[in-house]
């Protein structure tokens, strides 16, 4: 009996330490027992971004990769989108009223958008 607790306590203990990098806010890749690995923190819901300073933000405050809602950029301080170089997916793109926001190379990670509604000033275009 003290050595199947023993066993499953190791087994808890070692599942923590997995599991604790997924934690919200980080985001990334890591290494087990030599084995590289990449993990998701998914956003569930819609996020609005309307300043320079939300985006800047955006990793401290959001820390995921997946937004399942609509993420809305909208703003005439937003310059850059470089905090967002982590997204990889986003359920709905809006971007609107950015007439200071001259390229989207912040979102070149993304590699599924599944819906998208640029700005129809054609600021970006």
């Amino acid at each position: 009996m003290k050595i199947r607790y023993r066993k499953v306590s190791w087994v808890f203990i070692v599942l923590i330490l997995i599991c604790m990098p997924l934690a919200p806010g980080a985001l990334g890749s890591g290494k087990v027992s030599g084995r590289s690995f990449n993990y998701v923190v998914q956003c569930a819901g819609d996020i609005s971004l309307s300043t320079q300073a939300q985006v800047d933000a955006f990793p401290g405050t959001y820390g995921c990769s997946e937004i399942s809602g609509t993420l809305t950029i909208s703003g005439n301080d937003i310059t850059n989108l470089d905090s967002l170089y982590s997204v990889t997916t986003i359920g709905k793109l809006n971007i609107s009223s950015n007439s200071n926001l001259t390229n989207l190379n912040g979102l070149a990670g993304l590699s599924r958008v599944e819906a998208c509604r640029p700005d129809p000033a054609g600021v970006l275009l």
